[in-house]
C-alpha cells in the first residue's frame, strides 16, 4: 500500500482538492492512503482560517483524505520556505510517507528540480547574501529580490506562481532531509480556487459556493453562516498594537519592522486602515499580517526556523488509525498528539512549541469566529475518527 502526502490548508475545501485527492486514487490505486498534512487556524497568508481546524479536517476526510495531521502555529503562517519545510520534516518524520503529491502551475518536475538546484547552489546564495547586504534599505521585497538575481545569474525566470514557489521549497526540503520521499507534481488546470470560494463565503452568495466547493463544504459554510476574519478581533488587535514593545526580536519583523507595525496601528482608525496602510512594496499584505500574528503572539525567528517536534492528530478513517498507529513505532523522538495528556512526554522544546501554538488557538482564534466561544472548550475539541468506512 502507498502511502501518499498531500501538504494542504483547505481553506476552503473546494472541488479543485477534491479533485487532487481522486487524481491521487486513480494514480496509486483505491487501496493507496492520503495523508494530509493540513495548516491549522491560521495560514500562509497571514489569516485566520476561514473554518476552524477540525472542521476543515472532517470535510478532507470525507472526500478522501485517510489520515489528517496538523501543521501547527507558527510554522502554518510563515513564508513559504519555512511553511515548506516544516510540513516535509512532519511527513518525512512519520517514517511511512513514500511520496509527496502537489499541484504547480508549471506541472513539470523536471523543471523544477532544475530550478531548486539553482537557488541552492552556491552562486545564487552568496549573490543573495551580497545583495541582501547592500539593499537593506531599499523598498524591494524579498521575493523581487530573488527574481531579479535569478534571472541576472541564469537567464531564466524565477518562479513567481504561488504553488510553483512552494513546489521548488518542498523539493529543497525533501533536498535537505536527504528523504526518500518521492516527489509527485500535477499541473493546476482547475478553475476552482481557494480565494473565490472564500470570497463567495464572506459575501454569503451560497449558491454561487455550491458551484465551488463539494456539498458538505457548502453546507459547514451555511451552517457556521460567516467565516471567521481577523476583521472580527479588531479592537483586540489593534490594542495589542499599540501596545507592543518595540525591543522585542519578532519572527519576520527585523529592521524595526515592530516599530513600523506600532507606528502604522497608532495612526490607524480600523484594522483595515492599518492593513492597507502597512503594506509597501517591501512589506507585502501577506507580510505584514504575518509579522502582525508573529508580534502579537511573540513569535521569535527561533520558534519559526527550528524544525517542529510534534504534529496533531486532526481526523482518521479505520485507514488512516492503521497508518497512524504504524507511524507511532517509527517516529524516533517525533511526537504525534491524539489527546492533551500526550504533551507529558514531550521534550522540553516540544513543549514550547505546543504553548505556543495553544496560546495562537486560545488567545486569538476564538476572537475571530463570528460566534463567541470560549478558549477552555475551544481547545478540548477531539480528533474526528470515522469508524464507518
Amino acid at each position: 500500500m502507498k502511502i501518499i502526502a498531500v501538504i494542504c490548508e483547505y481553506n476552503i475545501f473546494h472541488n479543485g482538492h477534491k479533485e487532487q485527492l481522486e487524481l491521487i486514487r486513480s494514480t496509486y490505486g483505491e487501496d493507496a492512503a492520503i495523508v494530509a498534512i493540513m495548516s491549522g487556524n491560521f495560514v500562509q497568508r497571514g489569516e485566520a482560517a476561514v473554518m476552524p481546524k477540525y472542521d476543515r479536517a472532517k470535510l478532507a476526510l470525507e472526500y478522501g483524505a485517510d489520515l489528517v495531521l496538523e501543521l501547527p502555529f507558527p510554522w502554518s503562517c510563515s513564508g513559504a520556505e519555512y511553511f515548506a519545510r516544516a510540513a516535509v520534516w512532519i511527513a518525512s518524520s512519520l517514517g511511512v510517507v513514500d511520496v509527496l503529491c502537489f499541484g504547480s502551475e508549471t506541472g513539470d518536475l523536471e523543471i523544477l528540480r532544475k530550478c531548486t538546484a539553482n537557488i541552492t547552489s552556491d552562486k545564487f546564495k552568496d549573490a543573495l547574501d551580497s545583495e541582501f547586504e547592500s539593499s537593506v534599505h531599499t523598498p524591494e521585497s524579498n521575493i523581487k529580490l530573488r527574481q531579479r538575481i535569478y534571472s541576472k545569474l541564469f537567464g531564466e525566470e524565477y518562479p513567481v506562481k504561488p504553488n510553483d514557489i512552494l513546489a521548488v521549497e518542498y523539493l529543497k526540503a525533501l533536498g535537505s532531509f536527504e528523504s526518500n520521499i518521492q516527489p509527485f507534481t500535477h499541473k493546476r488546470v482547475s478553475s476552482f480556487s481557494a480565494t473565490s470560494s472564500r470570497k463567495a463565503f464572506s459575501d454569503g452568495n451560497f449558491e454561487e459556493l455550491a458551484k465551488l466547493v463539494p456539498p458538505a463544504s457548502c453546507r459547514a459554510c451555511e451552517s457556521q453562516g460567516t467565516p471567521a476574519k481577523l476583521k472580527n478581533a479588531e479592537s483586540a488587535i489593534l490594542f495589542g498594537l499599540r501596545s507592543l514593545e518595540t525591543g522585542h526580536n519578532v519572527a519576520e519583523c527585523g529592521g524595526g519592522g515592530v516599530a513600523y507595525l506600532k507606528k502604522n496601528a497608532l495612526e490607524a482608525a480600523t484594522l483595515e486602515e492599518y492593513f492597507e496602510n502597512a503594506a509597501t512594496k517591501k512589506y507585502t499584505s501577506a507580510k505584514i499580517r504575518r509579522m502582525t500574528l508573529n508580534a502579537l503572539l511573540s513569535v521569535a525567528p527561533s520558534d519559526v526556523s527550528e524544525l517542529p517536534e510534534y504534529t496533531v492528530l486532526l481526523a482518521a478513517n479505520k485507514k488512516g488509525c492503521r497508518i497512524l498507529s504504524k507511524t507511532r513505532r517509527s517516529t524516533n523522538g517525533f511526537s504525534i498528539i491524539t489527546k492533551p495528556s500526550d504533551t507529558k512526554r514531550f521534550s522540553a522544546k516540544a513543549k514550547m512549541q505546543y504553548k505556543l501554538s495553544n496560546r495562537a488557538d486560545s488567545l486569538l482564534y476564538p476572537l475571530t469566529l463570528p460566534k463567541s466561544v470560549s478558549p477552555r472548550s475551544f481547545l478540548a475539541i477531539s480528533p474526528f475518527i470515522l469508524k464507518d468506512n
